[in-house]
């Protein structure tokens, strides 16, 4: 006996986009965006942490916005802004139609943040894994080994004085949050 879903069918989908509409894969983004703006971030970003030197092209507001965005729509550390990069549709959601900080600016901007200097990338990380070039099943040379965190003998951390305004930022974030936690179960 055959099931209903055993009948035959075609498996092709036919479909037609309309090239003057735009979409994204992450239509959640509008929410966080909205309670991102509803908190306040940008200006507490802005009020709270130190800037950075006029010739950046990114300034503060403007880095850790758009990596705080990039961690909400699924990135991961300090690629998390790619997403954003990716998707031209999402940065515009998120208000980042200037562009958005590559991974290297963002390592500049968290650098800046803390109070720390840069550091080359040799100095932070060393090749793991296979240590031979290689074929993939393509016969494509693979991709370069993965990379494994060194970590220095004497720990790294931010300045005081950049701590502080990091506390004060997250201070101001949590009350805006309680706030409004507050004002939706009235």
């Amino acid at each position: 006996m055959k099931s209903p879903g055993d009948t035959k069918r075609s498996r092709s989908v036919q479909a037609e986009f309309d090239e003057e509409s735009r979409a994204t894969a992450s239509g959640g983004a509008v929410l966080a965006e909205k309670t991102m703006r509803s908190l306040g971030v940008r200006r507490a970003i802005k009020k709270h942490l130190p800037a950075r030197s006029e010739d950046a092209e990114y300034s503060i507001e403007d880095g850790a916005y758009a990596l705080m965005a990039g961690l909400l729509v699924g990135g991961q550390g300090i690629q998390a802004a790619e997403q954003l990069r990716e998707d031209e549709l999402l940065a515009k959601v998120f208000g980042l139609g200037k562009g958005v900080v590559s991974p290297s600016t963002a390592y500049r901007v968290l650098c800046e943040l803390a109070g720390l200097p840069e550091r080359k990338m040799s100095d932070c990380y060393v090749a793991s894994g296979r240590g031979l070039p290689a074929l993939d099943m393509f016969g494509r040379a693979r991709k370069e080994p993965k990379l494994r965190r060194v970590v220095p003998e004497v720990a790294e951390a931010a300045t005081d004085e950049r701590r502080e305004a990091l506390d004060r930022f997250t201070s101001s974030m949590a009350v805006r949050c309680v706030k409004a936690t507050q004002r939706i179960w009235r």
